[in-house]
C-alpha cells in the first residue's frame, strides 16, 4: 500500500534497520578521537597557564568539577548538539553513514538528544569521580563509598555493549526515545 512505512526487520544480531553495532562502535572510535584532541587541547592550555605549576586542584571535588566543566559538559554538549541537529550525526557517525533519529524516524530534539547523552556519559563520569578521588586518597586508600560509583562506571559500558549487540540499541536509546539508523 502506497503511504505506508515499511514494518522495522531485525537483520542479525545487533543489527536494526541496516546499522550494525560494529558500525555505531567504529563512529564512536572517531568520535573518540575528536575527545582526545579537545583533551589535548586542555592539556596544553594548562601547561601554557602552568598549571601543572600550581599543584592541580585542592582535592577529590574541585578536581572533579574542574574535570566536569571542561571535558564532560564539553562532550555532552556535542554529542547533543550535533545529533540534534540537521545533519542528525556526530562526526563519527557522520563519517559511517548513520543519523539518530526518534522513534518515528524523524529528527531528535535536543532535550531528547541531551538526556540521551547525560545517560551515555554518566559511567565515564563515574570513572573521572573514581580517579580524581584515587589520586586524593593517599596511602588511607579509596573511601569505601566509592564502590557504587565504581560498579556504575564498569558496568555501565558494559551493559550498553551487551545491549548494543543483542538487540541494536542501547538502554540510552530506549530512555530517550531514539534510534541510530543508517542514512537514506
Amino acid at each position: 500500500m502506497a503511504g505506508r512505512r515499511p514494518a522495522r526487520r531485525r537483520h542479525g544480531r545487533g543489527r536494526v534497520n541496516g546499522s550494525p553495532a560494529w558500525r555505531r562502535l567504529a563512529a564512536f572510535c572517531i568520535d573518540w578521537c575528536v575527545i582526545a584532541v579537545w583533551g589535548g587541547l586542555l592539556f596544553g592550555v594548562a601547561v601554557l597557564l602552568g598549571a601543572s605549576d600550581a599543584g592541580g586542584p585542592g582535592g577529590p571535588w574541585s578536581g572533579q568539577l574542574l574535570g566536569l566543566a571542561t571535558m564532560t559538559v564539553p562532550v555532552v554538549l556535542y554529542f547533543s548538539l550535533t545529533e540534534s541537529s540537521a545533519v542528525q550525526a556526530s562526526l563519527g557517525k557522520r563519517a559511517l553513514g548513520l543519523r539518530v533519529t526518534d522513534e518515528a524516524g524523524d529528527r531528535l530534539g535536543f532535550a531528547s538528544a541531551l538526556g540521551r547523552n547525560l545517560v551515555k556519559f554518566a559511567p565515564w563520569e563515574f570513572g573521572h569521580m573514581l580517579a580524581q578521588q584515587a589520586v586524593f586518597s593517599g596511602e588511607a586508600g579509596m573511601p569505601a563509598w566509592t564502590i557504587l560509583p565504581a560498579v556504575i562506571a564498569f558496568a555501565g559500558p558494559l551493559l550498553w555493549l551487551i545491549e548494543l549487540f543483542r538487540t541494536g540499541r542501547t538502554p540510552y536509546d530506549r530512555l530517550s526515545g531514539s534510534r541510530v539508523l543508517r542514512r537514506r
